[in-house]
């Protein structure tokens, strides 16, 4: 399966080719992923599993869930924060005039 996966992909015209590898540059798949095997070949000792090192390293980059959700949370908060003092700023312009 995998030889027939590669050799689709050879066998594609190569401005295809070509414009899939600007979409990979431009969206830092390439960075990313030169970074990690960079990263590995100067390792002192090579690790067990290959895979899971280029896995960890390659994730260590990009937040992870539990932190999206606080992220979240923490923007809806400060939201709130922010509607409540643009409404306690209207109060108290209210306020002023009332007693002008």
């Amino acid at each position: 399966m995998r030889l027939n996966i590669s050799f689709a992909f050879c066998t594609q015209p190569e401005s295809k080719r070509e414009e899939f590898r600007r979409y990979l540059e431009k969206s830092g798949v390439m960075d990313s992923l030169t970074r990690v095997l960079v990263s590995l070949y100067e390792e002192p000792e090579r690790p067990q599993n290959a895979i899971d090192y280029f896995l960890d390293r390659l994730a260590s980059g990009l937040p992870m869930k539990a932190e999206m959700e606080n992220l979240q949370s923490e923007l809806t908060d400060l939201r709130k924060k922010v509607k409540l003092k643009i409404h306690f700023s209207n109060f108290v312009d209210i306020l002023k005039c009332i007693d002008e």
